[in-house]
């Protein structure tokens, strides 16, 4: 009997130990990933200031309207914390002064892994869901450095993010259209599109 129980107290720390080292190793991946995000969203921040100063169209803060991934040859920054077949970036309509996107958590294929406010310049990473709001929160707060009480949410209409998709599907019929001889209407901006966009990279 005594050689059983020593023999359960010997798993009872065996697994007591292999919860730490995999606590320990699950902490260490998320830091990592964390450095992952901040270090891409810095790469994000300095294309967006230096193609701000050489472009022709940006908004009134200077910022390039939309990022461009050719901007990136040696790799696109990339949220990994998000899963990989997400979008990469999305952008804030013209006239969206917000500091954080209105849907800042994942919750289906079309959003994408970082949120561009070109009329702030900021640039904000999206979050899968955790097991609460708090935990949610917590890792939103850590991959963007800030101190939010709650999550931003905001499902009006005028707040929804533009795909990059959209912006160059709009281009290109602008093109096509001008070549046709068809009269070019470039829609408001300040509703939910960027269209004046001309270039495709």
């Amino acid at each position: 009997m005594r050689r059983v129980i020593d023999i359960l107290i010997v798993l009872m720390l065996a697994a007591i130990l292999l919860g730490f080292v995999w606590h320990y190793r699950a902490e260490e991946r998320n830091l990592d990933n964390y450095r992952l995000v901040h270090d891409a969203m810095s790469r994000l921040y300095e294309q967006a200031l230096m193609q701000g100063s050489l472009e022709r169209q940006t908004t009134p803060a200077g910022f390039p309207l939309v990022m461009q991934s050719g901007w990136f040859p040696g790799g696109l920054p990339v949220n990994v914390a998000v899963e990989s077949h997400q979008p990469w970036i999305d952008i804030a309509p013209l006239g969206d002064l917000a500091d954080h996107p209105p849907d800042p958590v994942i919750s289906g294929d079309h959003q994408a892994g970082f949120w561009y406010n070109p009329n702030r310049g900021l640039f904000r990473a999206r979050v899968m869901p955790q097991f609460s709001e708090d935990e949610t929160l917590g890792v939103y707060n850590q991959l963007n450095n800030t101190a939010l009480k709650s999550l931003p949410r905001d499902s009006r209409a005028e707040r929804r993010p533009v795909t990059l998709e959209q912006i160059l599907n709009a281009a290109d019929q602008i093109v096509s259209d001008a070549a046709q001889g068809k009269e070019v209407t470039v829609p408001n901006l300040k509703r939910r599109t960027l269209l004046q966009v001309k270039t495709r990279e």
